[in-house]
């Protein structure tokens, strides 16, 4: 895996991590714990997808910036991408591999073991 892949495979734990967090507020939204976590992992996932933005390509459209062409278009959509690559990771072209909160929190430091008491139960 190269360091672009590298890159967008982290994203994707913290934006899990952030969309878990999400759902978890919706039906404890007094949790103060949870919602120090979710901005935390909000801070941390904006600003990987601010440097993944700048090095290779924007992954939202409000990352894409404008100075002299539209870039937000410059990603390769993901058919495009496996089409182009032999070597692409099965996981990234038929979406069969799942992060499951068990494996998230083998992670180490990118999903602190707090954050999975969490899940088990925690406020």
């Amino acid at each position: 895996m190269n360091q672009k892949e590298q890159m967008f495979y982290e994203i994707g734990i913290v934006d899990f991590v952030v969309v878990e967090l999400t759902e978890f507020l919706d039906t404890h939204p007094s949790c103060k714990e949870a919602l120090e976590y979710f901005n935390h992992y909000s801070k941390i996932r904006n600003q990987m997808v601010e440097e993944f933005s700048q090095r290779y390509y924007p992954i939202t459209a409000n990352h894409a910036t404008c100075s002299k062409e539209w870039t937000w278009g410059a990603a390769p959509l993901p058919w495009e991408a496996c089409a182009q690559r032999e070597t692409a990771p099965k996981a990234a072209c038929t979406m069969q591999r799942e992060i499951t909160p068990q494996a998230a929190c083998t992670m180490g430091e990118t999903m602190p073991k707090a954050a999975c008491a969490l899940r088990e139960g925690g406020c």
